[in-house]
C-alpha cells in the first residue's frame, strides 16, 4: 500500500494499521514524499494500492480504477481555518457549501 506522507496521509495510515490489525493484519505501506497525482500515477504503473479523497475521483487517470469504501468507518474528520475578515465572494459560497455539507452527514445514521 502506498499513501503520500502529508497530513492526510497519515491520518489514513493510523486508521489502515489501527482497523487492520483488528482484524488480524498487518499490512505493508509505504509513505511517499509526493503529491496525490504523482501517488495516482505510481498506482497507474503498479507500484501498490493507494487510499484517497474523494475529490481526486473527479481527475481521470489511467489504468486507476476508483471504488468507494462505505461505513463511518472510511470518514476522516478534518478541520479548516480561516481569515475572520476574508470578504472573498468564492470563499463565502465555499464556507457556506462546506456548512450545509457538514450538516448533512451530522444526520446521517
Amino acid at each position: 500500500m502506498i499513501l503520500c506522507q502529508s497530513e492526510l496521509g497519515g491520518a489514513i495510515h493510523d486508521r489502515l494499521i489501527t482497523r487492520l490489525a483488528q482484524l488480524g493484519y498487518n499490512p505493508w505501506i509505504e509513505r511517499l514524499d509526493v503529491g496525490r497525482e504523482a501517488l495516482m500515477h505510481l498506482v497507474a504503473l503498479g507500484l501498490g494500492v493507494s487510499f484517497t479523497s474523494e475529490a481526486t475521483v473527479a481527475t481521470q487517470f489511467p489504468e486507476v480504477t476508483f471504488r468507494p469504501i462505505a461505513g463511518d468507518a472510511a470518514r476522516i474528520p478534518f478541520s479548516a481555518v480561516w481569515l475572520r475578515n476574508n470578504d472573498n465572494p468564492v470563499f463565502r459560497r465555499f464556507l457556506s457549501l462546506a456548512r450545509d455539507m457538514s450538516k448533512k452527514w451530522e444526520k446521517q445514521p
